[in-house]
């Protein structure tokens, strides 16, 4: 009687280890990429959104602004949160308001309200808002706002903060 011995190569358990730990490694590294990437690209996505927002609202205080009648400009003694003005197109009593509380940058007329953030904006620094100099021969305001958004949760760092500063030359 003969026996037959199979001669087939197979892998030892130290081998099947070996490459099990391995493969195993490389998944850890590709999943730490991975979440990089995805950190950053919330990170950048936020960034964008307060960056637009800022320039958002520069660009409606301006445009409002420009429909002002000059002599009607009504500054802040020094620096504040607020100035107000009356339109030329309507004769409306304007106020453009920043509210920390509210979260809001804002047109406030009797007409409407027109806020310039979007909802998960938020918007500090106010009291530190409008400053006027209405001595030169055109009016010019300043404006300063710090504006933020994101969440600073644990291992989710999209949290941005970024400061706004516009200068108007209110003509005529």
């Amino acid at each position: 009687m003969e026996i037959k011995i199979n001669k087939k190569r197979a892998f030892t358990l130290i081998e099947m280890v070996v490459i099990m730990g391995s493969t195993g490694l490389i998944f850890v590294i590709i999943a730490g990429i991975l979440m990089n990437s995805v950190k950053s690209s919330r990170r950048i996505s936020v960034a964008n959104s307060v960056e637009e927002s800022g320039a958002w609202a520069i660009a409606e205080i301006r445009k409002n602004l420009l429909k002002a009648d000059i002599e009607s400009l009504t500054c802040p003694a020094d620096i504040g949160s607020s100035l107000s003005f009356v339109s030329r197109l309507d004769g409306a009593t304007n106020y453009i308001v920043c509210d920390e509380t509210g979260g809001s940058i804002a047109s406030v007329s009797a007409i409407t309200e027109v806020n310039f953030l979007g909802n998960s904006i938020l918007v500090s620094s106010c009291q530190d808002f409008v400053s006027c100099d209405l001595t030169s021969f055109f009016p010019v305001v300043d404006f300063k706002f710090t504006l933020s958004s994101g969440d600073e949760e644990s291992g989710v760092d999209s949290y941005v903060e970024r400061d706004f500063d516009a200068t108007v030359v209110v003509r005529e």
